[in-house]
């Protein structure tokens, strides 16, 4: 599940135009270096896919598309 919450939050992040710092803030010693994107795009991925299970849905890996 570690992973799917992670996929989330990292295509959250492109969308949002955050991507290098989430990506940044995934080995940044501190939380404070990059604003706390990293924790904060994943703790609302988790909480997404927790909704999505209360209304019967299932997030799994599949086979990425290529872009």
């Amino acid at each position: 599940m570690d992973n799917a919450v992670e996929a989330l939050a990292d295509a959250w992040a492109s969308i949002d135009g955050k991507l290098e710092e989430f990506r940044a803030g995934k080995t940044a010693s501190r939380i404070e270096d990059f604003g706390g994107h990293y924790a904060g795009y994943m703790a609302d991925a988790k909480e997404m896919i927790e909704r999505l299970k209360v209304r019967g849905y299932q997030v799994l890996p599949g086979v990425p598309e290529p872009r």
